[in-house]
This record gives C-alpha cells, sequence and structure tokens, in this order.
C-alpha cells in the first residue's frame, strides 16, 4: 500500500501573476484611502496699541561669542537706551541670529 500526501497528479499551479491585475489591485486600494485635506487658516483682525520696537545689530566672531555679545546689548545698549528715552519695558527682549553653517 503506497499512501502520499503531496501527489504530484493532485498538485494545484497556480497562473502566474499578471502586472496588469496588480497595477489594476494597487490603484483600487488608492483610491479607498481618503485625500488630506489642506489645513485651515483663520486670519482676523486685530487692534493693538502702539508700540516702539528697538533694534540693535551686532555681529559676533562665532558662535562662542553670541552669549557675550547678547549679554553687552541686554544689560548695557539697551538698558542705556531705555533710561535716556524714558521708555516702559513690557516684554521680554528676544534675539534672532543667523549663522554661516548649520548649529
Amino acid at each position: 500500500m503506497l499512501n502520499a500526501c503531496n501527489n504530484a497528479s493532485e498538485k494545484k499551479v497556480e497562473p502566474p501573476i499578471k502586472k496588469d491585475s496588480v497595477i489594476k489591485e494597487i490603484a483600487k486600494k488608492e483610491e479607498s484611502i481618503p485625500a488630506k485635506k489642506a489645513p485651515v487658516i483663520n486670519i482676523m483682525d486685530t487692534l493693538s496699541s502702539k508700540y516702539t520696537v528697538l533694534c540693535m545689530k551686532d555681529s559676533a566672531a562665532n558662535s562662542e561669542r553670541i552669549a557675550i555679545k547678547l549679554d553687552a546689548v541686554y544689560n548695557i545698549k539697551l538698558a542705556a537706551v531705555i533710561k535716556k528715552n524714558g521708555l516702559k519695558v513690557t516684554g521680554a527682549p528676544m534675539a534672532w541670529y543667523k549663522g554661516q553653517k548649520a548649529p
């Protein structure tokens, strides 16, 4: 008696996959994915009181010297201008700086 599980005559041969059918299946899946919506941007008119902005420009030879320069601007130069003109400070000072290469 001969008994075999994988008889060659009973083996199912699957047909080769066609590229067109795969592309159609991918297209169907892409259609079912919801499109991303653009963000909603609300622009509102606001009123603010009149204010004065002080701008001081300086340069530093390298990134290590930026702290020294900012200290001089904030504590000496800016303080002198505020005192001389009798200005009222309503917020914290800020700085913008750029470099020739990424930090």
